[in-house]
């Protein structure tokens, strides 16, 4: 995918160059859609979500203040964005739109950016009138991949620029 992009690449090269007959691509992953559904899960959580709890879920639980909980998911949040920021520039426009795989994709990306909000809750830390679901959608509509890439990659932001900004921004959204 990343030398040819998504639609120029056939699932023969992708067994080829796995080094397995084509039948166990297509016996693992069904659909070209689905392959690249594992290999974005694999990008945005860096493991193929089948290992220990990630350590940043620990440290997520051990804080008592809401803005600590905030630095540490948006510290995790910029990894993530960094790690999948080149599949999602070379994928682009490709990407698949399948009902299945969208709705995938969206139920992953509310469970990471409800660790945050959950704990703010449990902290009683959300502000007041700000409802859980809403403060979800705010989390969803502040980090974008597509702003990050472009404060980082086109504007010349740092990433350490970019999470200060975005925990100055998610603490004023979401904290009492």
């Amino acid at each position: 995918f990343s030398t040819q992009g998504y639609e120029a690449t056939t699932m023969q090269e992708v067994a080829a160059e796995a080094d397995v007959a084509v039948q166990t691509v297509y016996l693992d992953f069904r659909t070209k859609a689905r392959l690249l559904a594992a290999v974005e899960q694999l990008a945005v959580t860096g493991s193929d979500g089948d290992g220990p709890e990630p350590g940043w879920f620990g440290e997520m639980r051990a804080t008592s203040d809401g803005r600590d909980a905030v630095v540490v998911f948006v510290g995790e949040a910029a990894k993530v964005i960094e790690r999948i920021a080149a599949f999602v520039e070379m994928v682009g426009s490709a990407h698949p739109a399948d009902p299945a795989t969208t709705a995938e994709r969206e139920r992953g990306r509310d469970q990471f950016f409800a660790v945050v909000v959950d704990r703010l809750v449990a902290l009683g830390q959300l502000r007041p009138g700000l409802t859980p679901t809403r403060a979800l959608d705010t989390v969803r509509a502040l980090i974008s991949i597509d702003a990050y890439i472009d404060l980082t990659r086109r504007r010349g932001w740092t990433q350490d620029a970019w999470i200060d900004w975005m925990v100055d921004l998610l603490a004023h959204e979401l904290l009492a």
